[in-house]
Parts: C-alpha cells; structure tokens; sequence
C-alpha cells in the first residue's frame, strides 16, 4: 500500500488532464503485467456500492489523498465507458518513478533517519557509512522469480520480508531506475531498529527530552520538570486486577471491583508508578502515579 502522508507530486500537486489519461491508457494497453498504478480523481467520493462497481470495471482503490484523488491499482480491463461508473472517475493520472519513493530519500534527506544506538552512537538506519541505502521495496506481485528478475536487472543486494516487501541495499542514483519497473508500488527506508531496553527506547523517540527527569538511584527518587504523567486517570477493560500486587499499589489510587489474573498481568505496563529499578535503568516511558479505573467485564474501555 502506498502511504498518502509521504507522497510528493513532482509539481506539488495534482493537475488531472485528458492528455495525461490518453498517455496512461497508452501505457497500460502496452504494459506487459496485468495492469498499472494509477493516481484516480473522482468526482464525487464513492459509496460502498459505487466501490464494487468501480472494482468491476477494472479500478481498485489503495491509498487516499487529499480531496477526491486516490492511489490505485488499474487493470487491463477498465472500461470508463461502463453505465454503472458513468460521470464518477473524473480523470486517470499517471505515475511518474519518483512518486513512488519516500520523498527524504529522493532528496537525500537522511537525518530524518538517524537515531542513537544502544551504545550511545549516532547512527542511521536508511544510509549506510559507504553512501549506499537501505530500502524497503514494495511489490505489487509477491512473485519470486519476477521479484528477483527484477533485482538481478538492478544490480542489487537484497533480503526478502516478505513476499511482496524486500529491504534492499542500492545507491541513491539507483532508485528512481528501480521504481521505473511498473511491479514496485512504493521505496521507503528501511525499518527502524528495535530496542530491547526502556534505557534505549526513551531518547530514540525523545521520552527522556519531554520527561526531562532528575534519577537518584541511590535514594530512589525520580523529579520530572517536564511531562509527568501525574493526575492521569487510566481506565483498563478487562478482567479485574489484585490491587496488592506490588507493580500495583504504588498508584495514588485504585478502584478495581474484582481481581483477575489475566489484568494483573497487563495493567503495570499501561499505568503503574515505577518502582526503583524503573526509576533507574527501565524506568517506564508512560505515566507517573495518578488514579486507576479497571473496569472488569465492561465492553466499553474507559479513558
């Protein structure tokens, strides 16, 4: 699926033309695979039905876009002509290659990947120290040997995700070649690392910047100036809770009208006040004290 938010149109925005459609309709008669994306201009937002209708006749919607307009899939076999779609697909845009990749990337705006690893490094995980990129490839076919075809073509080191999703390892001067190929949907970085620690996890996504918390293990003390959390009340649906639990009753206060096993288990990782390790080491990226409202056996969750 293409992902609207990181989309650029090369001239900034969409300008629908009949002579734009007739070069995509060209392309598509021509094309080798069973169809092509396509950005799709509508002249009204479809309803469920107008949706299997549109499917029919050979248009299948992705991704939206601002407005009216769509990404979207178009096979061999659209008929614009079709009765049941008449006056609502007001024009048919295509692609150009660099549409189809993560703007920073084509630009070359790595910082926006960087982040500090558990040793306390600057690193990034889109660029490589060789200049060379790590990409996550998306293909509209989880076809192997074509998928594969199309990598040999390219020159490419790469390692399959999945069927459709493969991170691969390119030069920038490579990508807009390699989203040419009518099979790739999108190019994005490459997925961020994981981290196993809290201590590693908070200053990666800036918990410790918005925290901003003074640690004293030895006295087993934790001062924010920043965001707290504190007189936050959080409400948890499920089974009930034993409010003596020690990851538990450390809350200014809890009203919990049964206990369960099974809500005992999860409710300390969306609540519960530190205790002194977290307050140190794994000290917990979410919220500081305040009250708790278990609700067992509701089926509404209560915030």
């Amino acid at each position: 699926m293409f992902q609207a938010e990181k989309i650029s149109l090369l001239s900034g925005d969409l300008w629908p033309s009949e002579e734009l459609q007739n070069d995509f309709l060209a392309d598509l008669a021509a094309s080798p695979i069973d169809g092509q994306h396509a950005i799709i201009s509508f002249s009204e937002t479809p309803d469920c039905f107008e949706v299997k209708d549109l499917q029919h006749n050979g248009i299948f919607r992705q991704s939206y876009l601002p407005g009216r307009h769509v990404f979207g899939w178009i096979s061999p076999e659209l008929d614009l002509d079709a009765e049941e779609i008449d006056g609502l697909v007001n024009f048919i845009t295509p692609l150009d290659p660099e549409d189809k990749i993560d703007p920073d990337l084509l630009l070359g705006n790595y910082a926006r990947f960087s982040f500090v690893d558990e040793d306390g490094n600057q690193n990034n995980y889109a660029r490589n120290a060789d200049g060379t990129l790590d990409v996550v490839v998306r293909f509209s076919d989880g076809n192997v040997d074509e998928i594969s075809s199309i990598l040999d073509s390219e020159g490419v080191a790469r390692t399959a995700m999945s069927d459709q999703a493969w991170v691969v390892t390119a030069n920038p001067s490579q990508l807009v070649d390699l989203a040419s190929h009518d099979e790739v949907e999108w190019i994005g970085a490459a997925p961020a690392p994981q981290f196993d620690e809290n201590s590693t996890t908070r200053p990666a996504v800036n918990i410790d910047a918005v925290q901003n918390a003074t640690i004293v293990a030895a006295a087993g003390t934790i001062t924010y100036a920043g965001l707290s959390g504190n007189g936050i009340i959080a409400g948890v649906d499920d089974s009930g809770v034993d409010g003596t639990h020690p990851d538990i009753n450390e809350v200014a206060a809890i009203s919990a009208s049964a206990a369960g096993t099974h809500g005992t288990h999860v409710a300390p990782g969306s609540w519960a006040r530190e205790r002194l390790a977290e307050r140190t080491q794994w000290r917990h990226p979410r919220f500081n004290g305040g009250e708790w409202r278990p609700t067992p056996g509701s089926s509404i969750p209560r915030t």
